[in-house]
Order: structure tokens, then sequence, then C-alpha cells
């Protein structure tokens, strides 16, 4: 991955250490020593990273004697070039809190008020390295051409809702407009809501429920409030209650009928409480579950808990007992009035609405300073096991892997040579309460009832953040330490929802805190000893009723390849109330960087045909859809998914080792017409749409926003031959860095067999085309194509600020894109991440291992800033050009001075002396269009 140390290449941030400033944030005063902290120092072949020390005379003299340190470190003896870029000034306790910022290299101003430069060089701005969510400059959310921009992504999402057939897309349109601040921002009159109405259904749904009752050779009708089980549930005014009693009738009627006749089970209007997964063998083929045409039925994992009596604890606090036996076991979610009450947390926060990406209304999080970790070990690496033998592929060589054991917290990944080893497990978390509370409201007493019902949550990282992880808590112990109270979290099982694990603090918030973390309305605790459920009042009112969850997946589709589930349809439906899984078993299934739990509220495995059309994935606490495994021809269309815990859509198969060859992997699967927003709301690695050891997957027409890190995420290339086009990301990398909207890794190759039963060594092409992608918060390219990324055709796709990328891969053709201001990306929520500020990207790149046949052509890149670089070659060797960088051609450069170069190690060259040397051939620099011109450009290529 292109992470830390690739981000350390382009910056050196030095943090001021000073207590002064922390009585008077608006004046720097007497400063006194700071260093260099966590961030690369060395020469660029030999990066390491070291903390160093310097003092400043006084305040005014501080800048320039840290720009004259950092220049004396590049001409130092060793004849290296050493990369020290630039310097912040902050209080040490508030980390990220940068008042002002300096730079050796830069001679403007950065747009933002609150930031000043301090200038010795001659190259365009940049905007700053990254730092962790907190207060940052002021919002460009209302920036002219951003603006633009997203009103062009608000009139493509209308468009596309409209091409699909898409429910309920007038109040979708809503959404969207208000996730792209249009209004707040770019002062766009509102639409008029349209009314409220609990009707789903569209011409596209009556036709199919007309075919549905037309097919079907049995009908069975279930209403949830006057249903009778011991009905005979075939007419629509004596229907049965219960789902479960409407899959044994149709059992019964396919055992005497003769096998796989057609059914069809019409759910009646209301909450049909499910309580164990509703599971499909292959006797249940060719079964339709729907709602009745017009009504809303929602399947739901939770249980009511009603008439509820409440009597006062303390302050706002209120207690009400549950029976016992009510609740099989603690439940992880609470809902009232059809929204996820917060649990109880320190500090206060909802996962809904805040987050790292909210500094100025609070991000719920501590920050990383004043916290220690301690306890750490490391995974152990199993025996090796032969893959394939003596076969080579361009990034790889087939041989001997090693897999991971099991160890103390029960990580169990798949087998997976690269990540064997690189886990990192801890096992306590110590904190400084007096520090912590001058950044976040809190006390010693908030933090009384913590115990081994809690559950710790923590990021990869405090700067370059990538994930998250969450701990059971043992146990929790206060002590006296050298500045006053310390906590001491001792923590059990968990930090395992990442491949990398964790060796050092991120930003942290404790969940499930117990009675003393009651704070905010409605916040709530279930004390499962005493079974009571304590609440915090909202106002003066309580709920009568609440819904609590109990299941974690709601229907499952258990076919095996030998024997699938084939042709099951699930239509209309709302599938809600299931519970949080990021304390379940996760594996690390293939090479890219993500890892994650194998389950969902909805489960298909050993299928074909299955579809999920039109369907409402309400607040699952996981993932909403999983296909595992042998899935072939799956239809995932016109569905809603919203606040999802984890990932919404996952494409999830298995592998022997590298060998694909058993099939027993989703394929040829479409995911259309998707309306997929706030996820990853638990785990920040949540996404819209993710892929891993699954191939010739079709995702067209999908609109994904509001998320943590990518909105389509493609973990390995496996047998390639996917497609992603005519749809919308936004508003995503919002709490984490280094990475875009869509994401894809291919570090290790796999086997496949073609169409012909022929062995395949690699993926086949997949095609990006048509989308449109804002690369706006935290992201820092709109595609990005990670760790040995290969075989993709990019092509026809406007992309605004962010440029191309590769990272360790190899022949990937980016063409007749439009990309918009790759270094001017506008500052929004906690600010930029890590920025590469080019038209493309290929870092990294090694002679005959990465890096080649990939091409940049008739490409249009609009620069946002004068004298910009086009091209980010990492190893560029200006002696042997061709191992190091894309083969460039007829392309057009816009830029508002003409004045762009071409930077290849040491030499800075202009368009002209690179093209004498046999790149860019035919590319041409030109004036920069006008806005409207440039809206068009994008409109044309992306219209539907």
């Amino acid at each position: 991955m292109n992470e830390s140390l690739a981000w350390c290449r382009r910056y050196i941030v030095i943090f001021v250490v000073t207590w002064t400033y922390l009585l008077n944030s608006a004046v720097v005063a007497d400063l006194g020593d700071y260093h260099v902290e966590d961030h690369t120092i060395g020469p660029r072949d030999q990066q390491y990273i070291s903390t160093q020390w310097f003092n400043c005379t006084n305040a005014s003299a501080c800048p320039r004697e840290t720009a004259e340190a950092c220049d004396s470190t590049r001409t130092s003896s060793t004849g290296s070039k050493f990369e020290c870029h630039s310097f912040a000034i902050s209080p040490k306790w508030s980390r990220g809190t940068i008042s002002q910022m300096y730079s050796s290299d830069y001679n403007q101003s950065i747009r933002a008020q609150t930031w000043t430069m301090y200038s010795l060089g001659t190259t365009p701005p940049r905007p700053p390295a990254p730092g962790p969510p907190g207060p940052t400059p002021p919002s460009e959310s209302g920036r002219v051409d951003y603006c633009a921009a997203k009103q062009l992504a608000w009139r493509q999402a209308n468009a596309i809702m409209g091409s699909a057939d898409l429910p309920d897309a007038d109040r979708h349109s809503l959404e969207v407009f208000d996730a792209l601040q249009l209004s707040v921002a770019c002062n766009v009159t509102r639409p008029q809501a349209p009314p409220p109405s609990m009707t789903r259904v569209t011409s596209g749904s009556d036709a199919a429920f007309r075919r549905t009752m037309r097919k079907a050779r049995m009908i069975l009708y279930v209403d949830p409030i006057v249903g009778d089980d011991a009905a005979t549930g075939t007419d629509v005014h004596a229907p049965l209650r219960q789902l479960s009693a409407a899959m044994l009738a149709l059992r019964r009627y396919r055992r005497d009928h003769g096998g796989n006749v057609s059914g069809t089970i019409l759910l009646r209007h209301g909450t049909h409480h499910v309580r164990s997964p509703v599971v499909l063998g292959a006797g249940d083929s060719h079964t339709t579950i729907r709602a009745y045409p017009g009504e809303t039925a929602v399947l739901s994992g939770g249980v009511p808990l009603q008439n509820l009596q409440w009597t006062h604890v303390r302050g706002a606090v209120y207690a009400a007992r549950i029976p016992p036996g009510t609740l099989a076991h603690t439940p992880s979610t609470l809902f009232v009035d059809g929204r996820r009450a917060v649990r109880s947390r320190i500090p206060d926060a909802n996962p809904e609405t805040q987050g790292l990406h909210t500094p100025d209304t609070g991000t719920g999080y501590f920050p990383a300073d004043d916290t220690n970790v301690g306890g750490i070990f490391k995974q152990q690496c199993g025996p090796q096991q032969t893959c394939l033998s003596n076969q080579t592929v361009a990034n790889f060589t087939y041989g001997k892997y090693t897999g991971a054991n099991d160890h103390t917290v029960g990580y169990a990944p798949a087998f997976e040579p690269y990540w064997c080893g690189k886990w990192t497990g801890i096992r306590n978390l110590t904190f400084d309460v007096q520090r912590i509370a001058q950044k976040v409201p809190v006390s010693a007493a908030n933090f009384s009832d913590v115990g081994p019902h809690s559950v710790l949550h923590m990021t990869k990282g405090s700067n370059d953040i990538w994930a998250n992880y969450q701990w059971h808590v043992a146990g929790f112990t206060m002590r006296n330490g050298s500045t006053g109270e310390e906590g001491v979290l001792s923590l059990g099982a968990g930090g395992y929802q990442f491949p990398r694990g964790e060796g050092g603090a991120g930003w942290w918030f404790i969940d499930n805190a117990g009675v003393a973390g009651l704070s905010q309305p409605l916040e709530w605790y279930y004390n499962a000893s005493t079974t009571t459920l304590y609440m915090h009042a909202n106002r003066t009112a309580l709920p009568s009723s609440v819904i609590a969850t109990q299941q974690y997946t709601l229907v499952q589709h258990n076919g095996t390849q030998t024997a699938p589930v084939v042709n099951v349809t699930l239509a209309d439906l709302t599938f809600a109330h299931t519970e949080v899984s990021y304390l379940l078993p996760y594996e690390t299934p293939s090479g890219g960087g993500y890892s994650l739990h194998r389950g969902a509220a909805v489960v298909v495995e050993g299928a074909v045909n299955p579809v999920v059309q039109r369907c409402v994935f309400d607040a699952p606490g996981g993932n909403g859809l999983l296909l595992s495994n042998y899935v072939r021809g799956a239809v995932v269309a016109q569905n809603e998914f919203k606040y999802v815990g984890d990932t919404a859509v996952v494409l999830l198969g298995s592998t022997r080792l590298c060998d694909a060859t058993g099939g027993n992997q989703p394929r040829a699967s479409l995911v259309h017409g998707n309306f997929i927003h706030e996820v990853g709301l638990y785990g920040k690695q949540g996404c819209g749409m993710f892929q891993s050891l699954a191939m010739e997957t079709t995702y067209t027409h999908n609109i994904v926003f509001n998320g943590p890190r990518a909105g389509v995420l493609w973990n390995d290339g496996m047998g390639g031959g996917n497609v992603l086009s005519n749809s919308l990301l936004f508003n995503l990398v919002r709490e984490t860095t280094d990475h875009g909207p869509f994401n894809s890794w291919d570090r290790v190759p796999y086997v496949t067999l073609d169409a012909a039963g022929v062995e395949r060594v690699g993926p086949q092409q997949s095609h990006i085309h048509h989308n449109l992608v804002l690369c706006n918060y935290k992201c820092t390219w709109p595609i990005d194509h990670d760790d040995g990324s290969n075989t993709y055709l990019d092509e026809a796709n406007a992309l605004f600020y962010g440029g191309a990328k590769n990272y360790l891969g190899h022949s990937k053709h980016s063409i007749a894109n439009l990309y918009v201001f790759p270094d001017g990306q506008p500052y929004e929520g906690s600010g930029p991440g890590l920025h590469k500020p080019f038209c493309a990207n290929n870092d990294g790149a090694r002679r005959d291992s990465s890096g080649w046949g990939e091409v940049y052509a008739s490409n249009r890149c609009l620069l946002y800033a004068p004298n910009a670089s086009l091209y980010l070659f990492g190893n560029c060797n200006p002696n042997d050009l061709n191992a190091t960088v894309d083969y460039t051609f007829n392309n057009t450069f816009y830029s508002p001075d003409g004045g762009v170069h071409v930077q290849c190690g040491p030499q800075t060259w202009t368009l002209e002396q690179w093209q004498a040397r046999g790149y860019d051939l035919h590319s041409t620099i030109a004036p920069q269009p006008s806005l409207p011109q440039i809206i068009a450009w994008a409109e044309a290529l992306v219209a539907l």
C-alpha cells in the first residue's frame, strides 16, 4: 500500500510543544522546544522514522530557524536528497489543532484564514501535510467550482435514479441534495419536500408482482397483526401470522405436489419479528418472498419491549425492569420510534451524524494524545504450504506461503501469504484523565461504570488512519499517575478487524459505558444481571416501547455448490433491527487491506439466480447483504441501504490458497440501481460495495455516498472481468486517509478457469467507465489502484479533485477521462488527507516488477494552480525512463498560466523537453476553460 512511508516522502511535520499556547490560542507565545514526530527523516531511498529536537530562540524566530534546519538537513554531507518540506506550529495537547503552517517550498498562502505561510522557495502552493481530525481551516464547501461539481452530482443522481427506476426517487433526491450541502454551502434553493408515504411500489414493482402471481403455483399470505398460524394461509382474508409458518406450509405443499413448484409468500403491512433466521435450502428453490403491493413489510431481528414502566434513578436517568426471559442475550442496539438510539458512550456522539469528519460539531472521540497502549504481542505464522509450484506472474512468484496461526485474542484470518506476521495486538490502554478533559468535557466519574460489559473502539493510526478496531474490555481501574488520575483499560478479545493490528494509540471512545456514561437524550444501557434498562430522558419524555436487537441474520440461503438454492427472490421488503457484528469472527480473505465478518442481515450462499430487489436495508448492525462462496447470476437491484454498521453489499468467495479453479466464489453478479448511504458507522473500513475472491461482477447505475472509506472496494483481482459504470460516488473517505471512493488491490494473483475450462493466471481486464466521482473530504485519488492492481481500463470517467493512481501494479490504461483540479481539492470536514496534486501518479514502480504497461492517454487534465507538476513518478530515473514511468500520449493539460512541468528524480523538464524523450507525443497545453465549459464536458461524459 502507498501508506505511511509514501505519505512521509512528501512532508515533514514539526509540532511545536507549548503550554503557553494552550492559555491563549490566538497568539503563538514563547514556544521553547519543538520536534519532528513520527515522520520520515532521511534520504528518499532510506526512509526511516525518527524524532528530532530543536530549540527556538523565541516565537518570532521559530519559523525561520526551523526552515534553516530543514535546509541544512537537505544539504548534509550524505549527498542524498532529504524530504523536509513543511512544518506546523500547534499545541502539543491538541494534536491537529494547527494554528500556523509554514513551508520551505511554497510561496503562496493556502486558502484559509487561520493559516499563514513562510516561504523560501518558488513552487506553487499545495495543501499541508495531512493532520488528524480536529479544528481545521474554514470549509471550502461553498467554493464556486465545488458548488458547480455538487450541482452536477445532484443532477446525475436524479438521472441515475430515473434510469434505474429506483423506488422513492423524490425522497432520495432530497437526501442527495442535503448530503451535498447545496442549500447551506452553495445557496441553492431546496426543492419542496415530497409528501411522506408508506408506499414503495413503482411501475416496475407492479409488473414484477403480476409476473410473480402468474407463475406461482402456491400463494400464501402472512399478516403479523391479524394472522393465525392455524389458518391455511391461502386466502388473503385468512392469513398466517409468521413467515416461518408460511415456509412450513409451502414445504408441505411441495412434498405433496412434487418437487420444485413455484411458490410466493406475500407479507402484509407491519413488523414481522424473526425469532431465528429464515433458512432456505435447495428444497426451497423457486420461491418468492415479497411485500403485498402498496404495503410495507418489515422483517425485524428485534424483540419489542412494550409497556415500559420507568422509575427515576438520578438526574435525567430512569430505569425500567424487563421481565426475565424476554431477551435471549444483551442487545447491542435499541430502536426508538424507528431510529437507532445511542448506547452509553464516552465521549458523547451519535454515529449516524457524527464522527471524525465532523470536528465542528464534535467527533465523539478522544485524541491519541495522553493515551498509551501496552502489552504488545505479535501474530505467529504457521507452517508453510505450497500453492503452485514454479509458476511466475509479473509481480509475484508462487511458491511456499506461510499461513497465520490463531492467537490469544482469537484472530483467525483465512490463509494469506501477504498478511502473515503483520498483525500486532495490545492488551491494555492507559489514558490521563485530566489531560483528555482539556479537550473533551469528561471527568473521572463518567468512567465509574466502565467494566467487562464495555467495548473499546480505536482507529488504526492517529494521523494516517486506515481502519478501526474494537475490543471487549476485560477490566478497568483508576490509579494515580504522574500528572493525576489515570484510567487503565485491560483488553480481552478484539483488535482483529484490520489485518495489520495495532501497535500504537489512535482516536478512541468507550461504548456500553454503563449508567455513569448516560448524559444525552435517549442514551441507554442494559444491565443483563438485573434485566434493567436505563435511559436518559429526552427532556421529560421517555418511550413506552422500544425494539431491542437479537438477531444477526434475518434470511439465509443455505445451499451448496452441488445442491444450490435456485431462483429465490426477495422483493419489496424492509430488513431491520439486526445486531452489530464487529466482535464476531473476522477473516482476511486475500491480499487487500480489508478484514471483515462473513455475515449480514441477508446471507446468500450456495445459490443460482438469486434476486434481491427493491428492498430497504434499514440500519443493519453489520453488513447488509452478503453473497458468499458459490453464487451464480445474482441480481441485487433497486435497493436502499442506509445507516449500515459495516458494508452494504459484500461479495466474498473462498479459494484453496491461490487456486480459485474450484469455483467456490460469486460470479456473474449484477449490482444495479442501488441507493447506498451512511455506511461504516461502526467499522471504518465499511463501504458501499465490497468484493473479494469474486469475479465478473457488473456494478452499474449505483449511488454511494457518506462513508468513512471507499464507496466501492475490490480487495483483489482474482479472475477479473468486473465492470463499474454509470455510477455516482461522493462524500467518501470522510474518516480515514490514503484512499479513494473506488479502491482496488491485487497483491496475490489467483488461478481461475476461463469459459473454455483453461487455467488462467491473473485477472481478465476490468472496465471502469462513465462514472462521476467527487474526491472530497480526505480522499486522495478518485480511482485508487493500490498495491499490485493490474489489468484495468479506466475510461470516460468524470473525476473531480484527484488524478490517476498506480502503486506497485501494472497494465492499467487511463483513457479519455476528465480530471478536474487534481491539485485543487477543497477543504471540507476534517480537512485534506494525503495530497497528491498530479494528473497521474505512478509511485513505487520497480524495474521488472511493477509500473510497466501503464498508459495515460487522451485524457483532459485541468490544473488549479500555476506552474503545476503533471506527474508523480516516485522512482523516476532520467536514464531509464521505460522502467518507471507511464506511457503518456495525446493528453490535453489546461493550465491557468501554461507553466506545466514534469519532475523526474532531480530533473525538471518542460512539456517540450519531456516530449523530446518520446513521452506525451501529441499532448498539448491549453488555457483554462470556463467553469460552465468544464461542467458541460463532465456532463457529456457521464450522460446515461
